[in-house]
């Protein structure tokens, strides 16, 4: 996906999206789902245990 020919609105509906899924996934306490959007980096980051 190329953000850069995105509209700001197309945009904040991908971040809202992303945005939503992370918190729910936060108070499941389900951190699969949570880290679901994040980079290989940041996976490596945002451990299980972390």
């Amino acid at each position: 996906m190329k953000f850069t020919l995105l509209s700001d609105d197309e945009i904040w509906q991908v971040a809202t999206l992303m945005m939503d899924n992370l918190m729910d996934a936060s108070t499941r306490r389900d951190h699969v789902a949570h880290v679901r959007d994040f980079t290989p980096r940041l996976k490596a980051i945002v451990t299980k245990d972390y």
